[in-house]
């Protein structure tokens, strides 16, 4: 009854780049790339975004795991990269107004 799984190394993943940009009054488009520096395949990760203020301190936190940012594949391949775009609805309106830069994580639930 045991179960093998993808091998987690948060160590070896390294967010590249990103993005943030605002589309609509409460829908932004997230974009970013992690890459896998890692000579193993690993699990895909889960992301948290934070939105933070004017004084830097968080008005929104979000996490979004592999599936929901469009990943089908239970590993990411050996120096692979994982580019991600999609769109987020931010439900919160008093977030939306304080909205002055933003942290992205990337760690195993």
């Amino acid at each position: 009854g045991c179960e093998i799984r993808p091998v987690q190394h948060i160590e070896a993943l390294l967010i590249d780049s990103v993005a943030f940009n605002k589309l609509d009054i409460d829908t932004y488009k997230l974009s970013f790339l992690v890459k896998n520096t890692s000579h193993l395949p690993l699990a895909y990760p889960a992301i948290e975004l934070v939105l933070t203020d004017a004084e830097d301190q968080p008005a929104y936190r979000r996490v979004l795991s592999s599936l929901e940012l469009g990943s089908r594949a239970k590993e990411l391949a050996p120096n692979a990269d994982w580019v991600v775009s999609v769109p987020l609805r931010i439900d919160s309106p008093l977030a939306t107004q304080r909205v002055f830069g933003y942290r992205l994580l990337v760690f195993y639930p």
